[in-house]
């Protein structure tokens, strides 16, 4: 799983010493995720491994690895390929607004100097900051502003571990700089993506509270999936948007595809259960929508059926555009048009649940009022 990147990381198999450090350290306990599979923590005592871990079969992701040990106190080692980080960090960059709503849920969004772009957080206290000036704008992936970043001298910049021609890890790991990579967006169940507040726990030293968090939301989701676990009506859903010719199920992953399924319902727009953002043709798309009860996440600026319409009049022919079955996930925006599904979201799968649940079988929840989904007509 060691990966080779610049000076830090080594491109190697383990050697015999570092198998056997990685023997013990397997078998230590304390090994707490219980949903994610992107990410592990193994504690050994005197320091941490935090692995980031490529999905196997799948495009996207790497693996990385990290020593995090405690400020003060001695590097470990040494461990070819793993890349040593003192912890708890307390000047990082922050990309991504799911990174956002996890540093805040933790109380540490003062520890933050730079974020990548304004325009996807919602996070009002870092727009503020940014607007100010108090924290910079550094760019993402290979726009990054580095002479911006080597100035800050941030103890972490956090990036999506793609493993595409885009990604500028190896460039920053040159400048003397660290790169925290993540593939949360890669995870297979909704409570996967919330779990990875324990990745931000271990990182700022707040793994009990992160834990408490996550206890909270996985309690009121798994209850939430047990009111529906048997039903027997399951309606059909499917998701995305016609773009360029094709069908596009970008903004939904196989997270997501597991939420439709624990909220009731039946994803039919794909066999495949190595999703990954794809491409499907607008005739294979226009034939499962034609049979569809439901019609999630047409287009983040959808918020009318006319707007649908005007793209292609065909819809029409959609079930779920004739029975009032389209749903879209942008009903909390920002004042700045920011979506709040993306971020706040994303740490409260339970709400997604009820959300869903509420829309495929409104009698099971008739008073809950929808927060990230609104009824598109």
């Amino acid at each position: 799983m060691l990966f080779l990147l610049g000076v830090c990381f080594i491109s190697c198999h383990p050697g015999k010493d570092e198998k056997e450090n990685q023997k013990v350290a397997s078998k230590s306990p304390g090994k707490s995720i219980r949903y994610a599979t992107r990410f592990d923590i193994i504690d050994s005592g005197a320091y941490k491994i935090l692995s980031i871990i490529k999905p196997k079969g799948k495009l996207k992701g790497v693996d990385y690895q990290y020593v995090l040990f405690e400020k003060g106190t001695p590097v470990p080692g040494p461990f070819p390929g793993a890349h040593a980080l003192a912890i708890p960090l307390q000047r990082f960059t922050l990309r991504s607004p799911v990174e956002a709503a996890m540093v805040s849920l933790l109380g540490n969004l003062h520890d933050v100097v730079a974020i990548a772009d304004p325009k996807w957080i919602a996070n009002p206290y870092l727009l503020e900051k940014a607007a100010s000036g108090e924290i910079s704008v550094i760019g993402r992936g290979n726009t990054i502003n580095t002479e911006l970043v080597l100035k800050l001298q941030p103890e972490a910049i956090f990036e999506n571990a793609s493993g595409n021609k885009y990604d500028i890890t190896r460039q920053l790991i040159e400048l003397g700089l660290t790169p925290m990579m993540n593939c949360v967006h890669l995870e297979d169940h909704p409570l996967g993506v919330a779990e990875w507040i324990k990745y931000f726990g271990v990182l700022l030293k707040k793994e009990e509270l992160a834990q408490v968090v996550f206890d909270s939301v996985a309690s009121r989701y798994d209850s939430l999936a047990y009111l529906v676990k048997d039903i027997k009506h399951r309606p059909t859903v499917i998701v995305g948007h016609s773009s360029r010719g094709m069908w596009s199920t970008h903004g939904s992953s196989n997270f997501f595809i597991q939420l439709i399924h624990d909220a009731g319902g039946r994803y039919i727009l794909e066999d495949s259960t190595q999703y990954e953002e794809n491409r499907i043709s607008f005739e294979h798309a226009f034939t499962k929508g034609q049979q569809a009860d439901f019609w999630l996440n047409p287009g983040h600026q959808v918020k009318e059926l006319e707007t649908l319409l005007a793209e292609d009049e065909r819809y029409l022919d959609f079930k779920s555009v004739r029975q009032q079955g389209v749903y879209n996930n942008n009903r909390w925006l920002s004042e700045e048009g920011r979506n709040h599904y993306w971020e706040e979201g994303m740490v409260e799968p339970h709400i997604l649940l009820a959300d869903l649940v509420r829309v495929f079988h409104p009698g099971v929840l008739p008073h809950h009022k929808l927060k990230y989904f609104q009824s598109i007509q």
